[in-house]
């Protein structure tokens, strides 16, 4: 039936598929649509909007808080206005604390151990330390994006990279520049 409306739509009618998944959309539907792909917004411009959101929701929402939250959302703001959404409902003020909780990250210390182990070699320590990240409830998507994002900055500081331009915490981007050296 969907299909048939598709083909021969009345004149005053407009559909307009908005998804993320394009791959689970059939041929035929494709077919008959126009594909406009929508880019991710950068992470900073996400977190201005997610503060300015906040302040006319009168939410006390902190720079870092708002931080985690851009750059789990991977730049869609409709992710990001549900992870707020989820973090406002845990209550105002909104805590950094909360914010982790929400997303299942894991402390960046421990991601940072872990990372440090699995550049040394050493299986049997980043075996046992993922197991406490694991334990302490992470999800293993986003500590997989965690160290990706790691690997990531440590190239572009190799590369010749200002570490002032990354969008990471001074704790993190200190151990990160010890192996732009290596």
């Amino acid at each position: 039936a969907l299909l048939k409306t598709l083909e021969e739509p009345p004149e005053y009618l407009i559909f307009i598929f908005a998804t993320t998944e394009t791959d689970k959309i059939p041929v035929t539907i494709m077919s008959r649509c126009q594909k406009f792909e929508l880019r991710r917004i950068d992470i900073p411009t996400l977190t201005s909007f997610l503060i300015e959101v906040s302040k006319k929701e009168n939410i006390d929402l902190k720079k870092e808080s708002a931080l985690l939250i851009s750059q789990s959302s991977e730049g869609s703001v409709r992710d990001a206005l549900s992870i707020l959404d989820n973090v406002i409902s845990r209550g105002n003020p909104i805590l950094t604390e909360t914010v982790k909780d929400v997303l299942g990250l894991a402390d960046n210390n421990l991601v940072m151990d872990l990372f440090d182990f699995l550049c040394q070699g050493n299986v049997k320590n980043a075996l046992n330390k993922f197991e406490e990240i694991y334990n302490k409830g992470a999800s293993l998507d986003i500590l997989a994006k965690m160290l990706m994002n790691i690997c990531f900055h440590t190239i572009k500081l190799k590369s010749g990279f200002d570490s002032k331009t990354f969008l990471l915490d001074a704790n993190t981007i200190q151990r990160i520049e010890k192996y732009s050296n290596k």
